[in-house]
């Protein structure tokens, strides 16, 4: 494999801009704010990756990202909306559309709500190895959907839950 060398003020054909290629084989793009866009292609897909120098925003299958970080596997009907409170990561598509957590069977998988002083405030998890649905406020367990269908909310003085339905 060749060497390709970048001069330091990059290229200025206008094939390559504000980059930098470093001693170490580290490649800067859009060195000094210069709002360079940054896409590489795929077999099909244009915008396999985009980064929006402008706007800090990283798409993929998108070139024109609705938030920090937008996943669009297919375009819905119509202009999408997004909410600006909570547009960090978009999934998009223009059928079924989710988003999976995987680990191992005895294992927790949990999406965790925290501040500056805790943390785990907020949880929902799902524990594979009694196959539960667990909800957490204020840093407790509130409620837990068991795989026998029972639902317990609150807890009793013993410290088990008070199952409301479901279940034997």
């Amino acid at each position: 494999m060749s060497k390709t060398t970048v001069p330091a003020g990059g290229i200025t054909d206008g094939t390559l801009t504000s980059a930098k290629l470093d001693q170490d084989g580290a490649f800067t793009f859009n060195e000094g704010s210069a709002d360079v866009d940054f896409r590489v292609e795929s077999n099909g897909d244009a915008n396999c990756l985009f980064v929006d120098g402008g706007n800090n925003e990283v798409g993929i299958g998108v070139s024109n990202p609705l938030g920090k970080l937008h996943i669009k596997t297919g375009a819905q009907a119509g202009t999408p909306n997004v909410d600006a409170d909570a547009d960090e990561l978009v999934l998009e598509s223009n059928g079924n559309c989710g988003l999976n957590i995987l680990c191992p069977q005895a294992n927790t998988g949990s999406i965790s709500f925290s501040d500056d002083g805790d943390a785990d405030v907020g949880i929902i998890e799902y524990a594979h190895n009694g196959n539960s649905m667990r909800f957490t406020t204020a840093g407790a367990e509130r409620m837990r959907i068991t795989s026998d269908t029972r639902v317990g909310i609150g807890m009793t003085p013993d410290g088990s839950f008070l199952h409301l339905t479901g279940g034997s």
